[in-house]
């Protein structure tokens, strides 16, 4: 029932033409966070610090990558406040 509502009231908006899903900036984002996450978790568990460091380090160079390459993309997965289409609404599906 909620979902029949929110249907009839929540008009559609969709970009014109056909958005194609950016695998690049998709895996950086995914394998960064993971990397980061896992880096500042295993950082008080018993890994030896090397191990910690080496994740978080190369977390963050994944994400440094992932904010290069969105802003090369023609259609990033998070468009920067400088480009043209800054005003559309952020969607995830």
């Amino acid at each position: 029932m909620p979902l029949l509502v929110i249907r009839l009231l929540v008009p559609e908006n969709r970009a014109p033409g056909r958005r194609r899903i950016d695998w690049t900036g998709a895996g950086l984002l995914t394998v960064g966070l993971i990397a980061l996450v896992n880096g500042l978790l295993s950082s008080g568990s018993g890994v030896p610090l090397w191990q910690s460091a080496g994740s978080i380090a190369v977390g963050f160079i994944l994400l440094v990558a992932f904010v290069v390459s969105q802003a090369r993309s023609t259609q990033p997965l998070a468009p920067s406040a400088s480009s043209p289409n800054a005003s559309e609404p952020w969607a995830t599906a």
